[in-house]
């Protein structure tokens, strides 16, 4: 009896990891920097596409981590239900109502006890898609350092590198 349990539990918290990925916005990957462009005029321009790639990376990231908050809170509700569920249970048990209440109690508290796995596994799905969107937003940073230093590397007219972080700082 026990390995049913164990299997049931099992399943539900996949099933809560599969109900989270339903609404799983996949980062964009990042683009690699064109080493080969000597074009300071180019060269801003991919800066200035590293600077949107990276802001939205990072607004992914703010919403997959918002996503982990919720999915978090919703836990511990469903979890301090299902305890609560579980001690009327053994109040009713213990005699003081009927086997019928207690019956009913019971499926109430599997029942709450399911709902808390299954939020267990979707805020182990959110807690993936932080990780991922975290290591996106990562390389969207590195791509546009990388850009940055390119540009400053290969051009050095200085109006246009002043033009140029003006445009596309932010």
């Amino acid at each position: 009896m026990p390995f049913v349990i164990v299997i049931a539990a099992g399943l539900l918290l996949l099933g809560g990891v599969f109900l989270n990925s339903l609404g799983r916005r996949t980062p964009a990957p990042v683009a690699p920097v064109d080493t080969e462009t000597a074009d300071c005029d180019a060269l801003c321009n991919q800066v200035g596409t590293k600077a949107i790639e990276r802001r939205n990376a990072e607004v992914v990231e703010a919403n997959a981590r918002t996503a982990l908050a919720t999915a978090l809170a919703a836990d511990a509700a469903a979890t301090a239900l299902a305890i609560a569920a579980w001690a009327v249970v053994g109040v009713l048990l213990a005699g003081i109502i009927t086997a019928l209440a207690a019956a009913v109690a019971t499926i109430a508290a599997i029942a709450l006890t399911a709902a808390a796995l299954v939020t267990a596994g979707v805020v182990i799905g959110a807690g993936i898609d932080v990780s991922n969107a975290a290591a996106t937003a990562q390389a969207a940073r590195d791509a546009e350092l990388a850009a940055r230093s390119l540009f400053l590397s290969k051009c050095k007219n200085q109006e246009k590198i002043n033009a140029c972080f003006a445009r596309t700082t932010g």
